[in-house]
């Protein structure tokens, strides 16, 4: 009989992979109903979500993860600060998001809206998904990713039904989706957002959580950055090529991520953070991810994603999925700092090879390369990161 660790594990793992398959649709839908500028732009607004959910996991929510872990009792109090925090952030996020829109991308009002809409959703839903983490209730956690999941499926569903999809109307029932799942999670969970004692939990949380920030934006945030410019740009190309390989070999990193909310529910020094565990989790997703989309990728990924594949090829293929393994090996190793309380060498390891991929993967975009070149400078960027730290790595055991 399994031990309820490993139950936990499991679920969590479980839960990650439904969370990334809602995601994974999102990208699918608009790739099939977008042209290709339409789609650029669609992945740029796509990266800024996930950019600003990321910061403020980073801000916010990871330190009440990390705060239950210690003092459970205290939980509920963090979360709800966290809260707090995450709607103002998420608002802000959303006025971002149409004012980029506006300025840079030249889309449609109604998208930007859509997608600022989905913006608040996501941030808000995530801060939910934190407290479920934080009180072990992962089978909930799969529950409710589930709903949003199966109510955006039956929502594109319903509009094909009655006539033609637009990129906007996807937006619209991504956020919708997000939204249901948000308010049954906080119905459910009786989660508030807190204000009292706001200010000084910040100045608490500030100097780890610009830590943990900066490391995010220079590593996850990178890539979106070059879509972003690649779109504001009208290297259509590159933006939307850019985002179908992330979505291809997310699952490079599921096993990754499925691991993050138990370890930061039961906060760092934990066993169940070994370097095997998550090597372990690592080269399991790489190998299933590289079997479905390396062996007989064109079928696939016509049928996934329709006339928006042929942006790919076998050579940018095998650079994206470099890019994705190195990247997740990274991630590994930025956690072997971590455990060592080497907080400064990650960060400073990360920023430099996130500049570097910055660097590497806009050159080409800025003077007219295309696809296969932009990821030939990211994969570059990685293994830089890579170098930095494994030269922190041994200059620690020696």
């Amino acid at each position: 009989m399994a031990s309820p660790r490993s139950r936990s594990a499991g679920l969590a793992l479980v839960d990650q992979i439904v969370f990334s398959a809602g995601s994974l649709l999102v990208v699918l839908f608009a790739a099939r109903v977008a042209t290709l500028g339409e789609f650029a732009t669609f992945s740029a607004i796509y990266g800024i979500i996930a950019v600003w959910n990321g910061l403020n996991r980073s801000l916010f929510a990871e330190h009440a993860l990390l705060a239950s872990a210690s003092d459970p009792a205290l939980g509920r109090r963090m979360h709800g600060l966290a809260f707090a925090a995450a709607c103002g952030f998420a608002a802000a996020g959303s006025g971002l998001v149409i004012l980029i829109g506006e300025l840079f991308l030249a889309s449609s009002t109604h998208l930007n809206v859509a997608m600022g809409m989905a913006l608040i959703a996501v941030v808000l839903q995530d801060v939910v998904r934190g407290f479920l983490i934080s009180r072990q209730l992962f089978g909930h956690l799969v529950l409710l990713d589930l709903l949003w999941v199966l109510a955006l499926a039956g929502g594109v569903a319903v509009l094909m039904w009655f006539g033609s999809v637009t990129p906007v109307q996807i937006g619209f029932a991504w956020a919708a989706a997000l939204y249901l799942s948000f308010s049954i999670g906080v119905a459910f969970t009786a989660l508030c957002p807190v204000i009292d004692g706001m200010f000084g939990w910040l100045r608490t949380v500030r100097g780890p959580g610009g830590a943990l920030s900066l490391e995010f934006l220079t590593g996850f945030g990178m890539p979106q950055l070059v879509i972003l410019v690649a779109a504001a740009l009208g290297v259509s190309e590159v933006a939307a090529g850019l985002r179908i390989l992330q979505v291809t070999f997310a699952g490079v990193s599921v096993g990754v991520q499925g691991l993050r909310g138990l370890v930061l529910a039961r906060g760092f020094g934990t066993r169940l953070l070994s370097l095997r565990g998550v090597q372990v989790a690592v080269v399991t997703a790489t190998s299933v991810n590289a079997a479905v989309f390396l062996i007989e990728p064109w079928e696939l990924g016509e049928t996934l994603f329709g006339a928006s594949w042929s942006l790919a090829s076998p050579a940018v293929l095998w650079l994206a999925f470099a890019e994705k393994a190195l990247a997740a090996t990274a991630s590994v190793r930025s956690w072997e700092l971590r455990l060592q309380s080497k907080f400064r060498q990650a960060a400073t390891a990360r920023i430099v090879g996130g500049l570097a991929s910055l660097s590497l993967g806009l050159t080409p975009v800025l003077f007219g390369g295309g696809l296969s070149l932009v990821m030939f400078g990211l994969v570059l960027g990685a293994v830089i990161t890579q170098t930095m730290y494994g030269r922190a790595i041994r200059k620690g055991v020696s």
